[in-house]
């Protein structure tokens, strides 16, 4: 079976614009998604220098890809509001689901949907248990491993880091395939909003 390493952040802009292209990876049968979480925002306040490259770049990922950024969302943006963010409990969340049920990227697209559509505050650990318990984790096994995924998120983050030197690749997305030994970058950036032509492509590049 192949596998397909994704480097990823969940308050990553252009990850939540690539979640048509991952959701063709995830849906088939003959690849295995290796999923490493990159630490991009530790637990900290939205500063007016980043919220003001989320008003130009988000338009742009927006026409780039196709994914539209809920009303919810860009209100908050545009308004004073003190937006916390954190890629270090979104992305222990994500790994918690990928142990209970293999569902780490389902929770992934769960959180980027949350974020960027509804608006919802997901450094928050209640909103992501919602989210858990909605992809059909049960409460008590999801904050077991919650809390085990929270003793082993650093560790998954630096080795993260250490792969995308060893591998000379950087930004996220990244989607690394392991065929016949070999690593090959999928160019996923030349697909947005390019469902279909991807599809084709990855029947290409996996054999």
């Amino acid at each position: 079976m192949v596998k397909v390493h994704y480097f990823f952040d969940p308050l990553c802009g252009w990850c939540f614009g690539a979640t048509d292209l991952v959701d063709v990876l995830n849906n088939r049968d003959d690849l295995e998604i290796i999923l490493h979480p990159g630490g991009m925002l530790e637990n900290q306040f939205m500063s007016d220098e980043f919220r003001a490259k989320v008003k130009i770049y988000d338009p742009k990922i927006a026409s780039l890809t196709g994914q539209q950024f809920g009303k919810k969302y860009t209100d908050r943006i545009k308004s004073n509001e003190r937006i916390q963010l954190d890629s270090f409990v979104t992305a222990q969340a994500v790994m918690a689901m990928e142990s209970i049920n293999a569902r780490g990227v389902d929770m992934l697209k769960a959180i980027q949907f949350a974020h960027y559509q509804k608006g919802l505050d997901v450094s928050q650990t209640e909103v992501l248990t919602d989210l858990a318990i909605e992809l059909g984790a049960e409460k008590d096994a999801y904050q077991v491993a919650f809390n085990y995924s929270s003793s082993q998120l650093d560790k998954n983050i630096s080795n993260s880091r250490q792969l995308m030197r060893q591998w000379s690749v950087q930004g996220f997305p990244t989607l690394i395939a392991e065929i016949n030994d070999g690593l090959k970058v999928l160019p996923h950036s030349s697909f947005y909003n390019q469902v279909e032509q991807w599809k084709t492509g990855l029947d290409t590049w996996l054999t």
